[in-house]
């Protein structure tokens, strides 16, 4: 009777605290690990689930799991002087919470890429990280959860001195098919399956260009000082499918700037 009373909480201990994780969203990033400035605590000679448990129970944003050595790299929090994502054979970066500066990058094109596994925002741009002046790609991973119509937003927000350009969105999935019609701007009229919000800022601060693309003729181009235009268009998702969410960028920045913020903001909702 003894050992009995005491087997019988310790088994719903275990589920109390493992029904949390159950439902809580994870990205990743496969032969890569996060290169922090801030204090890790580490474990050998454990397994990546052991890696993800402690990392939940000590409630750490993100955790690096080396399988060749068998390491536990547990993150506290992220900082903007960290080294950040790099290569790393037989590691994995795990996150509950994206860092907010491009994940991965590579000369001459910066390609933030990770697994979604919640709608909300994928990723973000500003001008304290983004390429400027020449013609650069974004890409992310998306993972559905549920079979049902999706909306990308891309949202730009500057202050009349730096200006956005943004083309070729794409939306593919592992097949390559395309999800988005006109992602490329070409069509007549450009405007054809999005739908935008300028929130109140003109056209000649807001609008398609033919000045600037980074294929065929047109960009969408923003110039418009302290208020957020968005692009969206909706797609349909299937469960359990990842898709690839891409687009061009080209940032122009001016000099001394202006107090609005300048963002880049890629969403799904």
């Amino acid at each position: 009777m003894e050992s009995n009373f005491v087997k019988t909480p310790t088994f719903y201990v275990m589920i109390f605290l493992f029904n949390p994780i159950l439902s809580t969203s994870v990205g990743y990033i496969s032969n890569t690990k996060y290169v922090s400035s801030g204090i890790i605590q580490i474990f050998w000679n454990i397994t990546c689930a052991e890696c993800t448990c402690k990392a939940f129970i000590y409630s750490f944003v993100a955790w690096n799991c080396i399988n060749s050595n068998l390491t536990c790299l547990l993150i506290q929090n992220y900082s903007l002087v960290d080294t950040g994502v790099i290569p790393s054979d037989n590691s994995t970066f795990f996150f509950r919470q994206m860092p907010s500066e491009p994940l991965v990058s590579t000369s001459g094109t910066t390609q933030s890429t990770y697994t979604a596994l919640s709608n909300g925002t994928l990723g973000f741009l500003s001008d304290k990280n983004a390429t400027g002046n020449s013609w650069t790609q974004e890409s992310y991973k998306y993972l559905a959860m549920t079979s049902t119509n999706v909306t990308l937003q891309i949202i730009l927000e500057t202050n009349k001195k730096d200006e956005w350009n943004a083309d070729d969105i794409s939306v593919r999935d592992s097949s390559l098919n395309e999800h988005l019609i006109n992602g490329d701007f070409e069509s007549n009229p450009s405007s054809t399956n999005w739908i935008i919000n300028t929130n109140g800022c003109s056209s000649s601060d807001a609008s398609f260009s033919n000045s600037l693309a980074h294929s065929a003729s047109y960009s969408y181009h923003d110039a418009c000082d302290a208020k957020s235009v968005t692009l969206s268009q909706s797609f349909a998702v299937t469960s359990g499918n990842f898709y690839t969410i891409s687009l061009w960028y080209y940032y122009s920045p001016a000099p001394g700037g202006g107090s609005s913020p300048v963002r880049m903001t890629i969403a799904i909702n």
